[in-house]
């Protein structure tokens, strides 16, 4: 067991007056941004955990990025079917366009924010957005779609492609609700997307093509969240039942689940940190947990009140200071962000070569006891 252990550095006054629905550090470490389903949109100092910047909509925030390339750039998703993409040092907020967007209002800029606005929507609420390291390429899952774009300009998507539907469980696809994207990750220099489906399994799609390149089929059907793992060897996903799920990439084949208890139907957080020697996952009964990768044993768990549930998080390692930082935002009774501090004199675990796999054999995916309940489930809570 490592002995790497986080402390509770400060508890911040979210600003939030509903669910923190997404938290996420810029990459240089300087800023942590905060989403919430009352709209608000908050960025935090790191150097002094004071607000800096707060940004308002009417709609939800599902999704957050920070741009890989351009300093304090955000590009954020919401429920109504907005993208915004916030340069908050030039207080200029621009919304996108493709041909798969509707209701397009260029010429309507919102005058209580003193930017230059222009107001675009995608047909369906923004589950899900990601970039590639470059910057260049950007995908939307909105609605029942997921829609990859080139990114020229900040202000230039272009080269819309939308992927297919997703491939069918044997037996099941008649008795499965419509697909939706729970997660995006861009591999191979952007070359492929990974798609995690909250009732269809994990799919490889070739970005020049538009094929699959291969579907994995889940344990049990429904998949909150998923993380992969740099070396692109290893997925682990949130269910919405009883846990984590791994399962190996290059063969394709389920590897362990570790129970986590999560009240169900709830999406939780899960994600590969410190170079895959580590994952953090949120929580429903008031915690969070990191977690030994290789072992997946329990390093430590971040605890807020009991009846918080913990369905955002984020991670920055300071390779300046070698200090590790957690943040975990919080849903339910109240709206909370607390940030947990590790120095660089405490020990890691090493990054794992290879994954325990002593778990039972899967068993067969599971038809959702109440299909049309885990759809609203998924379309209301986003992690």
């Amino acid at each position: 067991m490592a002995t790497l252990r986080y402390s509770l550095d400060i508890t911040l006054p979210s600003g939030h007056t509903n669910d923190i629905t997404v938290l996420q550090f810029s990459p240089d470490g300087r800023f942590l941004a905060s989403g919430s389903g009352d709209g608000v949109l908050l960025v935090f100092s790191t150097s002094s955990w004071k607000p800096v910047k707060r940004f308002v909509d009417a709609s939800s925030i599902n999704a957050l990025v920070w741009h890989p390339v351009i300093p304090k750039t955000l590009i954020c998703g919401y429920a109504s079917g907005d993208v915004h993409t916030t340069r908050f040092e030039s207080h200029h907020l621009v919304k996108f366009l493709s041909r798969f967007l509707v209701n397009s209002d260029p010429d309507n800029p919102q005058a209580d924010t003193g930017s230059n606005v222009w107001t675009d929507r995608m047909d369906g609420p923004v589950n899900r957005i990601a970039i590639d390291k470059t910057g260049t390429k950007i995908a939307v899952a909105y609605g029942r779609e997921v829609v990859v774009f080139d990114q020229n300009t900040l202000s230039s998507w272009t080269n819309a492609r939308k992927l297919p539907e997703p491939p069918s469980l044997p037996g099941l696809d008649e008795q499965l609700p419509a697909s939706i994207a729970s997660s995006l990750h861009f591999v191979d220099d952007g070359k492929v997307l990974i798609v995690s489906y909250s009732d269809h399994g994990i799919v490889c799609w070739d970005l020049s093509s538009l094929e699959s390149k291969w579907h994995i089929t889940p344990r049990a059907c429904s998949i909150g969240c998923s993380t992969i793992s740099s070396d692109e060897k290893v997925v682990v996903v949130s269910n919405l039942y009883d846990g984590l799920d791994w399962y190996k990439i290059p063969d394709r084949t389920f590897s362990r689940s570790v129970p986590i208890r999560i009240a169900k139907n709830v999406i939780i957080p899960v994600q590969f940190v410190d170079g895959d020697a580590l994952l953090i996952t949120g929580g429903t009964s008031g915690m969070a947990k990191v977690l030994d990768a290789r072992t997946a044993e329990t390093i430590q768990t971040l605890d807020h009140d009991s009846d918080d549930m913990i369905q955002a998080i984020a991670f920055h390692l300071s390779t300046k200071k070698g200090t590790r930082y957690i943040a975990t935002g919080t849903s339910g009774r109240r709206s909370i962000i607390r940030v947990w501090v590790s120095s660089k004199a405490e020990a890691v675990p090493e990054p794992p070569t290879e994954y325990v796999t002593d778990s039972p054999a899967p068993t067969p995916p599971t038809t959702p006891e109440d299909p049309v309940k885990i759809l609203n489930s998924v379309l209301l809570r986003f992690c």
